[in-house]
């Protein structure tokens, strides 16, 4: 489960670092960036470090709610009963 939650805020910290990391000039060396870039960047960080540690509070949060829990996994057990049918 935590694995599942944590593959999801990284993932979604990576289609934001595709869609918009021009703008705080991802990929180029830091002594090319502009002004504004690396205040872009600064921003970004901070956000990013929100976003984990609500994602990591998340994760610890129901971690203890599923402790509370007895918990069996039956692993994608399916029956079905299949009668004979008169084709028409």
């Amino acid at each position: 489960m935590e694995t599942k939650i944590r593959t999801t805020m990284i993932g979604s910290l990576s289609v934001i670092d595709d869609t918009l990391g021009y703008l705080w000039g991802q990929g180029k060396p830091r002594s090319q960036l502009t002004d504004q870039e690396i205040e872009m960047e600064q921003i970004k960080e901070e956000l990013r470090t929100e976003i984990l540690n609500n994602g990591n509070n998340q994760i610890r949060a129901a971690s203890a709610e599923i402790n509370q829990y007895d918990i069996t996994w039956n692993r994608y057990r399916y029956n079905s009963d299949f009668k004979d049918k008169e084709i028409v």
